[in-house]
C-alpha cells in the first residue's frame, strides 16, 4: 500500500462523506501498519436548531468514525 493508495483511500472518503465538507487532509487520517490498514474521519457538526446548540457544551457536535482492513499478501 503506497502514497498513491492513501489519496485514493482520502478521495473515496470524503465523496463518500454526503452532505458534510470533510476536509481530506485534517479530517481523514490513514494509517497503514504491517497487515492492516485503518481509516479514521472526523467532522465537526454545528447544527442550524438553536435548541439542539444550547444542549451541546461547544454548540458543536465532533463526529468521529475508524475502519480498518487486513491486508493479506500473495508470497
Amino acid at each position: 500500500v503506497g502514497e498513491t493508495n492513501v489519496v485514493v483511500i482520502k478521495t473515496v472518503v470524503v465523496q463518500r462523506a454526503f452532505g458534510m465538507a470533510l476536509d481530506p487532509v485534517a479530517g481523514v487520517i490513514v494509517t497503514i501498519g504491517t497487515d492492516e490498514v485503518v481509516v479514521s474521519a472526523s467532522y465537526e457538526y454545528n447544527p442550524v436548531t438553536p435548541l439542539i446548540s444550547a444542549f451541546l457544551p461547544s454548540g458543536r457536535l465532533n463526529l468521529q468514525a475508524e475502519t480498518s482492513m487486513r491486508l493479506e499478501f500473495n508470497k
